[in-house]
């Protein structure tokens, strides 16, 4: 029975809860996935005023310090020096021709080569341009001063705006289907014809019309807090109700591919269909609430120009919710689902939570469970569901019940039997037993009494995750005691490294419909285990993001998703496809057993940095290959022009390139090759420039292809001609000028050069012989000299110092490559034992004898990739290259064992005796990171575990290797604390001491 004393500490809180939970949050939105941009990534000023693709695909970007055109790489800046009239840019736009056109404070400008022309109507060299309009063979201009237009290279006013007009400052054009032209002006909204303009009347309370856009073959229109859909044939208006406050200027109006309707206001970004519009602000990701622009791109990327920089949002399937939206933590460790189909959410800061309102989840109206509500300790690890409207709540201070209509109304916790206060896993079974799993070991609750398991692994286990199958078998993920599995009968199976499962901690269990169990492990992939032993293994290898698993979860069509420290997984079909960032997770690393499906089909995952819906219809992937453009090739940074004719050998060629794909700038790909030099592509890379030297003569033409993040190549490479001139040494006439020379010398001195050649060739021949190998003896001698033992004829510590460079330099790549095997080196220092017995009884001569007898034991044992050295004394180091540390020790043993079979002679005319060695064995890398520990102190800690064996008897080994927890940020002080006292760091998890013989 539960303890009447728990029943009492909770009574006083559990009365403030009788009326359940009426702490309301803040408003909770879903935090945009976006990417912002300021003038640390180049923009030439925070204000952007307008946003511009245009036919080529770069994306131009008007602030009011300049002008930018971005290419995914770098933002390229243009102000005066590059022909504008002005750095206040105001709007961008461009004809099909590719042609751009800015719109200035200071007139119409429009690009020319490499830079800018401009132009102001006569009599004015100050026109505010508030709009442009480009159509055909000329461009209509929106200005403070009126309508203008350009054409055959002047702008002069348009006769369809007379000038006397009281209309004030335009501020936007746009056609109809039928090619007229519609104004929105300061004074209302207007329609120019032949005799001038028509005004038609809104049912606004304030006439300013701000902006207008043509789609679907109406004019949508507007002004100061109200928008207008009108169709241009009837005249008919419509009013779309705004969420604005009253009398918000809409400064632009866009409609994207799939028919949303988008506005840029100065009170944030409305967006949705119509009629089903929402507001987006600061609490959603933005960095301003002043929007001035908006655009969508090629790729269905929306781009806004704000007051704070230029705002990327990204599509993609994932909904994030965070604490600055509103989320109550934004670490959420547990997730469960009520009888009421609300959502509950256990995070460090308490629980929260969410019902389902007109069948949406409705964060705004979300409650919680606090410690003033009755909750021992805020952090919330793990929720089960008992009787309708009963809860149960692990915390780190014990399990609580929670009843709908009276609050917490009970506490389990040590003095109620349990292990240890802190409980991270609860579960309820089909028999209705409650399973409580402490960091002490694990209990369950049946016809109220707490009980520990028959079995004492079950009994002491820290479960992280508690999960029961269709078969009624109970499935326990642990901290140390691997996968434990419960049957029905009472038998208890255990999984770990040796059946085939691992030996790291388990985080979290998945059910599958098909009655197998999914494990997410703590850094060897996912597990899949069938009800008969059958164990799969899924690994980085086949496409995990990460063998770091937080999370693991099959949805109901089957999937598998896997959170790890690097993305979400999803596995069907044995095929895995990764989401990241990019596609709107909110951190790259998962939540512990954050995953879990609602009622309604949505996926919910935790993150490191928030809470994510996943809705499948969202899935977006881009399936347009991104336009490539050379953007210069210089010759020694002089600019070359295509098809340029270029002196032979006259410096470096350099090609700079960009792929115009902006879902994920730093994930375009780039293959290029010089056709004329080689026919083969390059390996996929990031670099936007390549560099030529000393090209031979000839026609070339360069080659470059993109892709987009999703892996989409362009299907016709951009093309760079240009030809290399042939020097003059390689000409026709010249090759037979000297060829005909050549000849004539050559007939001449032919027969006395050759008797003198042949003379003076042997006579040094034999010089260079006789004087190579005095000196190769030389150099032998000083080598061998130098580098070796003269006892033994073993390498010396010198020859260490001088390859192990070589070594450790291939051990590293090896690892930063990614070798999933012997990429180690293991350090053996390996001592004679009692030598100095031997020394003292038989003499120094005897001595001297045995040793080198046991260099000859330990020389013929070692593998060819191994190498001794005589370190001095009676102590030698074996180092063994393309090693596995955890395997060293075999090596060890097997020296060990060659020692004690042999039998080593003391002398003439005596017996043979038979000596043993200790050995102390360090592997590099020690831990991880790789330069954790450099490899001179990896010797010292052999030298170490030497010493040790010594200690424990002798004739046997000791391996120091890294514990689960290690760090050495200085890697000397480390090494000293090894030195001082092993044992404490042993038992910090800082270190491991393996022995044997």
């Amino acid at each position: 029975m539960t303890d009447p004393a728990s029943q009492v500490r909770v009574v006083g809180i559990a009365l403030l809860a009788l009326l359940s939970i009426v702490c309301v949050s803040p408003a909770v939105a879903a935090q945009l996935n976006l990417r912002h941009y300021d003038t640390r990534d180049g923009i030439p000023q925070i204000q952007v005023s307008g946003v511009h693709q245009d036919a080529r695909g770069y994306l131009w970007v008007g602030t009011y310090g300049g002008l930018a055109r971005y290419n995914g790489n770098r933002f390229s800046v243009f102000r005066g020096e590059s022909g504008l009239s002005t750095s206040y840019i105001t709007v961008v736009d461009s004809s099909p021709d590719g042609t751009v056109w800015v719109g200035t404070a200071r007139g119409v400008c429009w690009q020319a080569g490499q830079g800018f022309r401009c132009a102001n109507p006569p009599g004015t060299d100050q026109l505010m341009v508030n709009d442009l309009l480009v159509g055909g063979s000329e461009v209509w201009v929106a200005a403070d001063e009126g309508i203008f237009r350009f054409a055959d290279g002047v702008l002069e006013p348009s006769e369809s705006w007379p000038a006397a007009a009281d209309s004030g400052a335009v501020h936007s054009l746009a056609f109809d289907d039928q090619g007229r032209v519609w104004v929105a002006a300061q004074s209302g909204l207007f329609r120019l014809s032949s005799n001038g303009p028509v005004e038609l009347d809104l049912p606004s309370e304030y006439p300013a019309v701000y902006d207008l856009e043509s789609h679907d073959g109406q004019i949508w229109v507007g002004t100061g807090g109200q928008l207008f859909a009108l169709e241009p044939e009837s005249g008919a208006v419509a009013e779309h109700e705004i969420p604005l406050p009253e009398n918000t200027r809409i400064n632009d109006i866009e409609f994207d591919r799939e028919g949303r309707l988008w506005l840029a206001t100065p009170e944030g970004l409305v967006r949705g269909l119509p009629g089903q519009l929402e507001r987006l602000t600061t609490g959603e990701g933005l960095p301003n609430n002043r929007m001035l622009g908006v655009t969508q791109d090629r790729e269905g990327l929306v781009w806004v120009a704000t007051d704070q920089g230029l705002v990327k949002i990204l599509p993609g399937p994932f909904e994030g919710y965070s604490a600055d939206s509103g989320l109550l933590a934004s670490f959420v460790r547990t997730i469960n689902e009520d009888d009421r189909e609300r959502l509950w959410l256990g995070t460090r800061e308490g629980l929260q939570i969410v019902p389902r309102v007109d069948g949406r989840w409705d964060f705004e109206a979300s409650s919680t469970i606090l410690r003033e509500d009755g909750l021992p300790d805020n952090r919330v690890y793990s929720i089960a569901f008992g009787a309708p409207g009963t809860a149960w709540i692990a915390t780190a201070q014990g399990v609580v019940r929670w009843q709908r209509g009276r609050g917490v109304t009970e506490l389990i916790d040590r003095s109620s039997g349990l292990p240890e206060q802190e409980v991270h896993a609860v579960f309820i079974d089909r028999r209705g037993r409650l399973w409580i799993g402490s960091t002490q070991g694990i209990r369950y609750r049946e016809g109220g009494e707490l009980r520990a398991p028959d079995h004492p692994v079950l009994a002491g286990a820290f479960a992280l995750r508690i999960r029961e199958d269709d078969a009624g078998r109970l499935w326990f993920s642990t901290l140390r005691d691997g996968l434990l599995v419960l049957a029905p009968d009472g038998t208890l199976e255990q999984y770990r490294g040796e059946e085939g499962l691992t030996d790291e901690m388990l985080w979290d269990l998945a059910p599958s419909a098909d009655g197998s169990m999914w494990v997410g492990s703590n850094g060897d992939g996912i597990f899949r285990v069938w009800p008969d032993g059958r164990i799969e293994q899924f690994t980085s290898d086949d496409g995990l993001a990460d063998n770091s698993v937080w999370q693991v979860l099959e949805d109901d069509e089957g999937r598998v998703w896997a959170y790890t420290n690097r993305g979400l997984s999803r596995m069907s079909g044995g095929e895995f496809v990764n989401y990241t960032e990019r596609d709107g997770l909110l951190h790259l690393e998962g939540g512990a057993t954050g995953a879990f499906q609602s009622s309604d089909g949505l996926l919910w995952f935790a993150s490191a940095d928030g809470l994510m819906r996943y809705e499948a219809e969202r899935e977006y992937r881009n399936t347009l290959p991104p336009p490539v453009v050379i953007e210069s090739a210089r010759l020694d940074r002089e600019a070359v022009a295509p098809g340029e004719r270029l002196p032979f050998r006259s410096g470096s060629l350099a090609f700079r390139f960009a792929g115009l794909s902006f879902q994920d700038e730093a994930a375009v790909r780039f293959r290029y090759r010089l056709v004329g030099a080689t026919n083969r592509w390059s390996e996929p890379t990031d670099n936007h420039q390549v560099t030529y030297a000393n090209l031979g003569h000839g026609d070339y033409v360069f080659e470059v292809k993109a892709a987009n993040p999703d892996g989409v190549w362009t299907r016709e490479p951009a093309r760079f001609p240009f030809r290399v001139a042939t020097p003059f040494w390689v000409t026709p006439w010249f090759l037979a000028i000297a060829l005909l020379a050549l000849l004539v010398l050559v007939w001449s001195g032919v027969h006395l050069r050759l008797r003198r050649i042949e003379a003076t060739r042997r006579r040094l021949q034999r010089i260079v012989k006789q004087r190579t190998a005095e000196l190769s003896e030389a150099n032998s001698r000083l080598r061998r000299t130098a580098r070796t033992d003269p006892l033994t004829g073993l390498p010396n510590r010198r020859y260490l110092f001088d390859r192990i460079g070589e070594d450790v330099a291939r051990s590293r790549r090896a690892h930063y490559n990614g070798a999933a095997s012997n990429a180690d080196i293991a350090f053996m220092m390996i001592d004679l034992d009692d030598f100095k017995r031997i020394n003292d009884e038989y003499g120094h001569d005897a001595g001297d004898s045995v040793l080198l007898s046991f260099s000859k034991v330990l020389s013929s044992r070692l593998r060819e990739s191994d190498y001794m050295i005589r370190w001095g004394g009676e102590e030698f180091m074996v180092v063994a290259c393309e090693a596995e540390a955890a395997d060293a020790h075999q090596i060890a043993e097997r020296l060990l064992q060659a020692v004690r079979d042999a039998r080593f002679s003391v002398g003439q005319g005596a017996e043979s005796i038979a000596v043993t060695c200790s050995a102390g064995i360090a592997c590099y890398p020690f831990g991880e990171p790789i330069d954790a520990l450099d490899w001179e102190r990896v010797v010292k800690l052999a030298d170490v575990a030497v010493y040790q064996a010594k200690a424990e008897g002798r004739d046997c080994w000791v391996q120091l290797a890294p514990g689960e927890r290690f760090e050495a940020a200085d890697g000397e002080a480390f090494v000293q604390s090894v030195k001082a006292d092993a044992e404490a760091l042993i038992e910090r998890g800082m270190l491991r001491c393996l022995r044997g013989r």
